[in-house]
């Protein structure tokens, strides 16, 4: 599992030649690949945790989206325990947690904690869902 997360997250599964052969038999698209050739998409650890980010970071600053982030893992996060110092921290919600709260900690509009409740409830009834 470590090993695909570590592929997806720097996308190594891209293929760069493949890529620019596929735009230059495109005349038409050629001139937008061509500043980044060999770029590869920025991905993250866990899909799940980078749509809850966006969710709440819509519409907000950069500031207020990491703070209300932090709001969410302080409110429903999983407790665990920092195997290097033996400290207190707080996991990411679980889809299954966050799909069975109501999420009024948190400080929202209703449209988002509905957008991250029915998520959470679909990536909790399939996980193959990211």
């Amino acid at each position: 599992m470590v090993i695909n997360r570590v592929k997806q997250l720097f996308d190594l599964s891209l293929d760069p030649v493949y890529v620019a052969a596929a735009f230059d038999a495109q005349p038409e698209l050629a001139h937008f690949y061509k500043p980044w050739h060999g770029t590869r998409l920025a991905r993250c650890w866990d899909p799940y945790e980078l749509a809850i980010s966006a969710i709440l970071g819509q519409l907000v600053s950069i500031q207020r989206a990491t703070w209300l982030l932090a709001e969410l893992i302080a409110a429903y996060g999983e407790p665990a325990v920092n195997p290097l110092d033996g400290k207190p921290l707080q996991l990411f919600p679980s889809p299954r947690r966050l799909a069975a709260e109501t999420l009024q900690q948190l400080k929202v509009p209703a449209s988002k904690k509905t957008a991250i409740i029915q998520l959470s409830q679909q990536v909790a009834d399939d996980d193959s869902f990211f």
